[in-house]
């Protein structure tokens, strides 16, 4: 496993723990009811990916790079 993959797996569990739902681009859907944010891996900004863009409320508020 690549060292990228591995503080990925981290990533995504420190998200979970702290209550945010982890999407995939190709099926995100930024209004979670139910958690207080969305965590969207590989999203597609003007110049590239973000690793992780965190949404809340349907909002950008900040980016994870693994």
């Amino acid at each position: 496993m690549k060292p990228e993959e591995k503080a990925r797996q981290k990533i995504d569990q420190l998200l979970q723990y702290a209550g945010w739902d982890i999407q995939d681009r190709e099926a995100m859907n930024l209004f979670d009811p139910g958690k207080p944010g969305v965590a969207v891996r590989e999203a597609h900004l003007k110049t590239g990916f973000a690793d992780y863009l965190l949404f809340v409320e349907g909002k950008a508020l900040g980016v994870v790079e693994a």
